[in-house]
């Protein structure tokens, strides 16, 4: 239940954030509130700070990360000079941990005031979509239809599709079809053949069960009999 900071100093890359991607250049914070799933990548080196403030350090200091959360991509100069500030106190020689405290505290709470909005019952949406995380897991065979995830989360069909990849950083179909895919390569790799486990694993067609194999696990399915 942490806030993860990162301020880009030098070079470039891209953060995703929550199933949304977001170019990372230098000035750029990028915020990752509680329970948001993450990644950064890049193909070159990049130099960045990072602050990670407690869920508790931040109740505690009045800003309730209950009620609101930060935006994910922010560049506004001076953020980024409380941002600095903070990283400063933590790296001099001799820490004052009074003025370190004092500005962390005000880039938060200027962070917050000025970049900030209203969650969404964050945390009920979160336990919606791992209800329906492990339904898959356990009906993934069977012909499970996008009516039906939303009726196991509750919400309506066009909401959960949204909240979904909120939570996931994927489609509601894609993340289904990658557990089946997962799952048919490891009873072809212990002997079931190919046409077989496309049926066990809750696809009608083999030809389609290959492409979309290959294309989500990058490679064939014939390549894992084949290396086994």
């Amino acid at each position: 239940k942490n806030v993860e900071l990162l301020l880009c100093v030098d070079g470039h890359g891209k953060a995703i954030v929550a199933g949304k991607t977001y170019e990372w250049c230098p000035g750029d914070i990028i915020a990752v509130n509680p329970d948001e799933m993450h990644m950064f990548c890049t193909d070159d080196t990049i130099e960045y700070y990072c602050i990670i403030a407690t869920y508790d350090f931040c109740i505690e200091n009045g800003i309730d990360l209950s009620t609101k959360s930060f935006i994910h991509l922010t560049n506004d100069t001076y953020i980024g000079e409380l941002f600095r500030n903070a990283v400063t106190d933590f790296t001099s020689d001799e820490i004052d941990i009074t003025k370190t405290r004092i500005d962390v505290l005000l880039f938060l709470y200027e962070l917050s005031k000025k970049h900030s909005e209203p969650n969404e019952s964050k945390e009920s949406n979160f336990n919606e979509i791992a209800n329906v995380i492990q339904y898959i897991y356990d009906n993934y065979n069977k012909n499970i239809t996008l009516d039906d995830a939303a009726k196991v989360a509750g919400l309506s069909k066009h909401y959960f599709t949204k909240k979904f990849k909120q939570v996931t950083g994927t489609t509601f179909v894609l993340f289904l079809n990658r557990v089946r895919c997962n799952n048919a390569a490891e009873m072809i790799s212990n002997g079931t053949s190919i046409s077989d486990a496309s049926y066990a694993c809750g696809f009608n067609d083999p030809a389609f069960f290959s492409r979309t194999f290959k294309k989500l696990l990058d490679k064939n399915p014939s390549s894992v009999k084949k290396f086994r």
